[in-house]
């Protein structure tokens, strides 16, 4: 706590490391959904896109970019 603004933080000392090689390491995803720079900063979901795309039945990326 800093003294005269009774400011109080904690800085976190611990970290996380995934083996992927490890049994029971998470499950593969259906699909892969790769970011692009213009997606930051404007709004755009591309894996939320991907998502309603494979339940409307539209299975591939080429087809994923022509439905927006």
């Amino acid at each position: 706590m800093l003294p005269n603004s009774k400011f109080e933080f904690d800085i976190s000392l611990f970290a996380s490391v995934i083996d992927a090689d490890a049994e029971d390491s998470g499950a593969e995803p259906d699909a892969y959904v790769e970011q692009q720079p213009d997606d930051v900063g404007n709004g755009f979901d591309r894996e939320l896109e991907a998502a309603k795309n494979l339940i409307a039945g539209r299975d591939g990326p080429e087809k994923w970019a022509s439905a927006n």
